[in-house]
């Protein structure tokens, strides 16, 4: 576990935490929204994972064996393709993959 101050990142802090340390995030929501779908299961504690673009090309990140879904709960598999300067969250999730 890292914190974030003076430049660490914490990788273990409820949105609740977050919120009370940074005063940011006001309107955000926690992503248990997600077990509205019945054919994807979310581990808990939910662990999700930012992938990025900071180049001006197109650029595919291989995901390797994982599985996740977006917060749209979108699947995701395989690989990625993100678009120049483009981001997504990822959430570790568990479903068959067709």
């Amino acid at each position: 576990m890292s914190r974030y101050s003076g430049g660490t990142v914490q990788d273990d802090m409820s949105l609740q935490r977050w919120r009370a340390l940074s005063g940011y995030d006001a309107n955000s929501k926690e992503f248990s929204y997600l077990d509205q779908f019945d054919d994807i299961t979310i581990d808990s504690p939910i662990k999700s994972r930012i992938i990025y673009n900071t180049s001006l090309d197109v650029i595919n990140i291989d995901l390797e064996s994982e599985k996740y879904c977006d917060v749209d709960g979108n699947k995701m598999y395989g690989s990625v393709s993100l678009q120049p300067f483009e981001s997504k969250i990822l959430i570790f999730a568990d479903y068959e993959i067709p």
